[in-house]
């Protein structure tokens, strides 16, 4: 996969469309700035037999951003039919240095559809840019999605794999400015399930944004929902948005929801659950 990335040509007009066939392909792959319009398409039936894999962590990368199995810089970046996967050891809770992220997206305009993103934690760095997810599995125990970008997620799978206890959240959003339009998480018609218990997110940024729409919610999530980051990073959620509106199943609502807990608004629900919310009418076909 690297060489045939490596062929295509900086400052390209043209779509180029990489065909991944089956196989597991042991790769740590970057698609630089200024390649953009890459597509990575796998065949539709083999998304578990067309894996990229690696193994590298926080300690070992010298850093969470470069342990990342994928890595994209550019703009206009598709993949559909493709497992990405960080295959280091179980993190338990506590666990220091054993980030490991298998997705990182910094460009912008990136559609990730049917794809498998695996690891334990900080599975997906969803860093910068306006990027859109659909039926698309994501797993993992502390942190599964974090960064800056601001994306929305259709019909995705949010799978915990910790154990029995709470061991982190969902989502870390670093949104710092309450003016940054350009950072947010938004989550639409998705399944939160599988084993341990996590939260929905706590606040990377001080203006966290991260709103869950429409979604089944399994016993996995904590009946507090939400939770703050640490004292250490001094970031409460009294200025977050943590939002929920019309979720179900057994983890959606409780009275034990945290206090901070925004209640969305029907026209607020619109925006957000459209592809308006990552001006995707301008992009995205």
């Amino acid at each position: 996969i690297t060489a045939a990335i490596d062929w295509i040509p900086y400052n390209a007009s043209n779509q180029y469309v990489i065909l991944v066939q089956p196989g597991v392909y042991h790769e740590k792959i970057t698609i630089p700035v200024f390649k953009d319009y890459i597509t990575l398409h796998g065949l539709s039936g083999y998304i578990f037999d067309t894996v990229i894999v690696h193994n590298a962590n926080h300690a070992s990368a010298n850093g969470t951003e470069k342990s990342a199995t994928f890595e994209v810089l550019s703009k206009y970046f598709v993949a559909e039919y493709i497992t990405f996967q960080n295959d280091v050891p179980f993190a338990n809770p506590g666990a220091h240095d054993m980030q490991a992220v298998a997705l990182k997206l910094s460009g912008d305009f990136a559609k990730i559809s049917d794809c498998f993103i695996l690891s334990s934690q900080d599975t997906l760095l969803d860093d910068r840019g306006r990027h859109y997810f659909k039926n698309t599995y994501i797993e993992g125990n502390i942190d599964l999605i974090f960064g800056f970008g601001r994306s929305l997620y259709e019909k995705c799978n949010l799978i915990s794999n910790s154990n029995a206890t709470t061991s982190g959240s969902l989502t870390a959003q670093g949104k710092s400015a309450l003016t940054d339009f350009t950072s947010g998480y938004s989550f639409h018609n998705c399944y939160i399930g599988e084993t341990g218990k996590m939260t929905l997110g706590r606040p990377w940024g001080s203006n966290a944004f991260v709103v869950f729409s429409n979604c089944y919610m399994e016993s996995v999530v904590d009946p507090v929902g939400w939770t703050h980051w640490n004292d250490v990073y001094g970031l409460s959620n009294s200025t977050a948005l943590f939002g929920e509106y019309q979720n179900y199943g057994p983890g959606a609502y409780s009275l034990q929801r945290a206090s901070w807990t925004k209640t969305i608004r029907k026209e607020d629900a619109k925006f957000y659950t459209s592809k308006d919310f990552i001006d995707g009418l301008e992009w995205l076909t």
